[in-house]
């Protein structure tokens, strides 16, 4: 059985910047016995945000870049995120609507899965996604 193991941020910014001469090496191979199965990888939400954050804003990556570098590491068997299966619509959202944050497009996806997609806001662009019924506290 594989060892369960909470991923932080730096290992996967390390390993997808490859900017630090020691870690970067290191990320690169424990990325690596992740998808052999040495490792079951636990992500969090926050980490994929923490990822996206820097990737985006202080890197400078595209979306759809931060798409495929980032979504062919979190749909490894062998990682485990919670509302995985959302995954996909959340990436496709956010690769599409520039006008929307990563957090953003999982809050509408999260409003469509757990609430019919009602979802109480004073964000416009967010109110008037697509499968969004939009609530606007008066």
């Amino acid at each position: 059985m594989s060892e369960r193991v909470l991923v932080d941020a730096n290992i996967l910014l390390r390993h997808l910047l490859g900017d630090n001469a020691l870690h970067s090496p290191a990320a690169t191979r424990f990325i690596a016995e992740i998808a052999v199965g040495s490792y079951v990888a636990i992500m969090s939400d926050t980490v994929v945000f923490e990822t996206i954050y820097v990737l985006e804003k202080q890197r400078g990556l595209s979306r759809s870049e931060i798409h495929r570098q980032l979504g062919e590491i979190i749909t490894t068997p062998n990682v485990e995120l919670p509302d995985k299966g959302m995954s996909a619509e959340v990436f496709r959202r956010y690769v599409e609507r520039p006008a929307l944050s990563f957090a953003d497009c999982c809050h509408i996806v999260l409003a469509r899965k757990l609430s019919g997609g009602r979802l109480a806001t004073f964000d416009k662009a967010v109110g008037k996604s697509e499968g969004v019924d939009w609530i606007e506290p008066t």
